[in-house]
């Protein structure tokens, strides 16, 4: 049961996430895999944003002005400038229950944003070394860990450049993320 669950949720996140749609412009943010990098992930942090994965509701809130969007296995509040998102799981594992609507003091448990310019694994690998497989459904996704978070991307071609969808989060959110968005 609690896998199914985990699916349903997992299944949703991903079709929330491509039902949002994120333009990409000449202004959007380049991708350096860095120190700074490093250090910001570490925190829970993607460079260029104001939330962390931690961060209440309440304050996320406050210091991103955005609007919330209940998909049905999961809650994004989506920031109105740079495409950020940010996920905070319905499903609570250990009660059971279920909250289609963000608390105030629920914490973000992902962040996803896109940027302009190619990654690689080897330059994610100089900085956190090799990757963690999923360890919930045994595939051979590859998500990096940095401190208590684990990062995930893929980049691909677009018109005339790369993009590269990176995402931090918890280990269960960026489980189910990695299984759907191919990290």
């Amino acid at each position: 049961m609690k896998f199914i669950t985990r699916f349903l949720c997992a299944f949703v996140l991903l079709f929330s996430i491509i039902a949002i749609v994120v333009p990409i412009t000449s202004h959007a943010q380049s991708i350096k895999v860095n120190k700074s990098f490093k250090n910001a992930t570490k925190k829970g942090q993607l460079l260029g944003n104001k939330g962390y994965v931690g961060m209440s509701y309440k304050e996320l809130k406050k210091s991103v002005p955005g609007k919330a969007i209940t998909a049905e296995a999961v809650n994004v509040y989506y920031a109105k400038r740079g495409g950020t998102m940010y996920g905070f799981e319905q499903y609570n594992p250990h009660t059971g229950s279920i909250s289609y609507n963000i608390k105030s003091t629920d914490d973000v448990e992902y962040i996803s944003n896109t940027y302009s310019g190619k990654l690689t694994h080897k330059q994610m690998k100089k900085y956190f070394g090799h990757p963690v497989g999923n360890r919930t459904y045994g595939t051979k996704n590859k998500l990096y860990k940095s401190g208590v978070y684990y990062i995930g991307f893929r980049s691909y071609k677009r018109d005339k450049g790369y993009i590269t969808d990176i995402a931090i989060g918890t280990r269960d959110m960026m489980d189910l993320a990695a299984f759907f968005n191919g990290y």
